[in-house]
């Protein structure tokens, strides 16, 4: 079984809470949770392979099932919707730490 990759955060701080931006992670398996972590922290695909210990075919069929599974059809447009929620949920804390 290949080894699971660490998710850390830059240097002061804070990793993301990666399950409030998206809940659909729930429903997806733990490989291929480590295949999009690693996808988010800027690795190509044969890096991800190579850090699992699995073939790129395998990293691909990860990956179509995660776009199945967030309602997408590709690597910019899931990320684009990673990002958006993230910005929105940014907005929204900051909204509340105002008080609006």
């Amino acid at each position: 079984m290949p080894k699971s990759p660490r998710v850390s955060a830059p240097r002061g701080r804070k990793p993301l809470v990666v399950a409030a931006v998206a809940p659909e992670l729930e429903s997806v398996t733990p490989a291929q949770r480590g295949v999009l972590s690693l996808l988010v922290q800027g690795h190509e695909l044969s890096e991800i392979a190579e850090l699992l210990e699995i073939s790129v075919a395998t990293v691909r069929n990860h990956m179509q099932a995660v776009y199945e599974t967030f309602g997408v059809r590709s690597q910019p447009k899931l990320l684009a919707l990673f990002l958006q929620r993230v910005v929105a949920r940014q907005a929204s804390a900051s909204r509340r730490r105002k008080g609006t």
